[in-house]
């Protein structure tokens, strides 16, 4: 995914790694209706206010704010 600030390294997302922790149906069903793959845009302020990733991401997974967690690719 590509980051929307300019010197933040690219997201590199594995749905391998979130479907062996969660299993698709636990969050695509409710969370991501109608995304569409290369369509479907996120902004940190969302995710920040609990959508998208931000519904798991603060109290299942590890905190939002560890930027490098997600931000692992090339810088833009």
């Amino acid at each position: 995914l590509e980051a929307k600030v300019k010197g933040m390294p690219q997201i590199i997302f594995s749905h391998k790694k979130h479907t062996v922790w969660n299993g698709c149906e636990v969050c695509h069903p409710d969370i991501f209706v109608g995304i569409r793959k290369g369509v479907t845009t996120y902004s940190m302020v969302e995710l920040f206010n609990g959508q998208y990733c931000g519904v798991c991401h603060d109290t299942v997974a590890f905190p939002q704010k560890d930027c490098q967690r997600c931000h692992t690719g090339q810088t833009l």
